[in-house]
């Protein structure tokens, strides 16, 4: 027996009308132009944020971990997320925080609490959640602009985080304009 869509209501379920599951397209309110029109921020390639987190995966594999890899932009929009076989739910939790810092400072997540100490805000942000200081995301930078950051979470530590995404920058670092 297939059920469709029901609702719990006064202990029954009730079908919801066919109507009521998909708004029509007459009522939906038109997308926000802002996210239509406007340009990407700058950023690495597709294809060369592919080869960089893979190439960050094939590391941490090698080494024995299984990792999660984020490439973004400069405005810190997701291009790539690779959650390599076996890498845990804990290792995308923990890197979600770590390019704080990245975009404030242009330098590597591992620097966060060093800069902490005469970043006040900074200071403030890593209170509220600490993986923010946690290694694991680097900079990706052409001529000294910050066009995305890559993120690694997934080993036992931070520093071995950074040096998978080192491996995956080092990839493609030659190709980045």
């Amino acid at each position: 027996m297939k059920l469709g869509p029901y609702i719990l209501a006064a202990g029954l379920l009730v079908p919801l009308a066919a109507s009521a599951q998909t708004p029509s397209p007459a009522s939906r309110p038109p997308p926000d132009p802002r996210y239509v029109e406007a340009a990407r921020a700058r950023a690495p390639s597709l294809a060369l944020a592919l080869e960089a987190s893979t190439t960050a995966v094939a590391e941490c594999n090698k080494l024995g971990y299984h990792c999660t890899v984020q490439v973004s932009d400069a405005a810190g929009e997701i291009i790539v997320l690779l959650s390599g076989d076996g890498a845990g739910m804990r290792s995308l939790h923990l890197m979600k925080p770590k390019p704080v810092s990245v975009y404030m400072h242009k330098v590597a997540s591992s620097n966060a609490r060093e800069l902490a100490k005469t970043d006040p805000q900074l200071a403030e942000l890593i209170k509220g959640d600490g993986a923010i200081a946690f290694g694991g995301a680097l900079p990706i930078l052409v001529g000294g602009e910050l066009i995305g950051v890559i993120t690694v979470s997934g080993t036992p530590n931070g520093t071995m985080d950074e040096a998978c995404g080192q491996a995956g920058l080092n990839k493609i670092a030659a190709q980045l304009k």
